[in-house]
């Protein structure tokens, strides 16, 4: 198999036969394709040192708060497949094979219709079924996030299925971030992933979902799938006050006067022995001395 002259994005399907004739493939059944993916860039292909304009969005200044990419605005940007392979976006309700669709007013198992962006995901009808898309590479900012909400469709009764945060690195290695099963139960799940363990690296995100046993109603929707960049600040250390100058209304020292919270019934410390000239802080817990013992007595 030889990749194409022209930049652009190929895919060609295969079965395998064997010496007897009989055909085999992929899948539960044995029937399936299996497929490759060719993805050649014009830039391979183009003898000049020019600057060509690229699909690839134009790094900006990273805003202190707010949107970085959204999954959902951006649905038919990723490649999306299933068990039969790739799958067309955006994709087409109730396909057998799974499929992927954007709508702005999801409503979930637990009674709420969102005014957000969601993609509703619906995997390949089978008990090992699987839709994902994966994600143009993305460039992880100090300080970004991923959130989401995620649940299944309204009266979809026998939702059953398993929501998967991954990425892709530069070496091709899949990595799961975040993972959670969820049934048609009246709750919904909220991911908020802390990505700053990924500052630096160009990644790929994947969002999967798979059927977890059941057939043909495993409607999941993601709704308002997104990254966003919170300031990520260090935490300062703390100064020292300076020190501050003595005032004019000092206490007294714990070893010449009585704890404020004393009663009638506790005794007084006995009186130490003054020096011949006295201190201002010894004439001040004289004073105090003397004026318990004339209220609570000796």
């Amino acid at each position: 198999m030889k990749a194409p002259a022209k930049g652009g994005r190929y895919q060609s399907d295969w079965v395998l036969q064997d010496e007897a004739g009989n055909r085999f493939g992929a899948g539960s059944g044995g029937n399936q394709p299996f497929w490759a993916k060719i993805d050649v860039r014009e830039s391979l292909f183009t003898p000049t040192l020019e600057v060509t304009p690229t699909i690839t969005p134009t790094i900006t200044p990273v805003p202190e708060f707010g949107t970085l990419y959204d999954f959902s605005q951006n649905l038919c940007a990723a490649q999306w497949s299933s068990n039969d392979g790739a799958l067309s976006c955006p994709g087409e309700d109730n396909a057998p094979q799974g499929f992927a669709i954007f709508t702005n007013q999801p409503s979930l198992d637990n009674g709420t219709t969102i005014e957000q962006p969601a993609i509703l995901a619906v995997p390949y009808s089978s008990e090992i079924g699987f839709i994902e898309g994966i994600y143009p590479d993305y460039i992880v900012q100090p300080g970004d996030r991923f959130e989401a909400t995620v649940g299944c469709e309204l009266n979809a009764l026998n939702c059953s299925v398993l929501y998967q945060v991954r990425y892709q690195d530069v070496a091709g290695e899949i990595k799961e971030l975040w993972v959670a099963g969820d049934l048609y139960d009246g709750a919904v799940y909220r991911i908020d992933i802390d990505l700053n363990p990924l500052t630096g690296q160009t990644i790929k995100f994947i969002l999967r979902v798979s059927t977890l046993g059941s057939i043909g109603d495993d409607r999941a929707y993601w709704v308002s799938p997104r990254v966003i960049h919170t300031t990520n600040t260090l935490p300062s250390t703390p100064t020292p006050a300076p020190a501050q100058p003595a005032t004019l209304t000092p206490q007294p020292l714990p070893t010449d006067t009585p704890s404020p919270t004393v009663v009638a019934t506790q005794a007084l410390p006995t009186p130490v022995p003054q020096p011949v000239t006295p201190t201002f802080w010894q004439k001040l817990g004289d004073f105090f001395s003397n004026l318990f013992t004339s209220i609570f007595g000796e």
